[in-house]
């Protein structure tokens, strides 16, 4: 295979040349006096000795090159394989499926949080009847409707409040988060505006649709 030079290596100098094993034998045998050397033949081998000293200069170029160019290659493999594990690793979270789990999500707490209110509407329902028609062990204490209790088959069943049991669904789930009154503020816990819904359903479609380096 042969390729372009990109430069030209530094021409070779006389003192690389005077180095070299046969030119440096001919010139010492000028010194010692040896009259059957003649100007062509040290020439002749100077000349040789710079074609040797930049042969070994462009080969090893090569070598360069062709080590430069395999690392290239590693560096472009290694690049495309940490795309491609990405792109599988990412895969099962793709934003349509995150959607999805979203909207079933919202859809369980909506019931659960049905199921509570039930409770709490049952519970204040039984404290609230008359004194013919209350069971003996519901009682309201001070605190009004949230002191609603039901002593029955040796259990109490008093009044359920949604953040208690969010944080309670949340620690089942492994999340560990506090949810304070600034929660509150930017969240509503309990409110079923659709608005509320399609917004948490467009910031998770928009991550799909968000461009490579935006």
């Amino acid at each position: 295979m042969t390729s372009n030079v990109d430069e030209q290596p530094p021409a070779v100098d006389v003192d690389e040349l005077s180095a070299d094993p046969e030119v440096a034998a001919l010139e010492q045998r000028i010194l010692d006096g040896d009259e059957t050397i003649t100007a062509d033949q040290l020439a002749d081998a100077r000349v040789a000795a710079a074609g040797r000293s930049m042969f070994g200069r462009l080969r090893a170029r090569l070598a360069e090159r062709q080590a430069r160019a395999a690392a290239d290659q590693l560096a472009a493999e290694q690049a495309a394989a940490a795309e491609e594990h990405a792109r599988a690793a990412l895969a099962p979270y793709a934003p349509a499926e995150l959607v999805g789990l979203y909207d079933r999500a919202v859809e369980a707490l909506r019931a659960y949080s049905a199921a509570v209110e039930g409770y709490n509407a049952t519970l204040h329902e039984l404290v609230g009847l008359s004194a013919e028609q209350r069971h003996a062990g519901a009682s309201r204490d001070r605190h009004g409707p949230w002191g609603d209790r039901v002593e029955l088959d040796g259990r109490t069943f008093r009044r359920e409040q949604h953040e208690h049991h969010l944080r309670r669904l949340l620690g089942a789930a492994g999340i560990g988060h506090d949810l304070r009154a600034v929660d509150r503020q930017r969240f509503a816990l309990d409110d079923r505006d659709p608005d509320v819904i399609a917004e948490g359903r467009a910031q998770l479609a928009a991550k799909g649709n968000r461009k490579r380096g935006a």
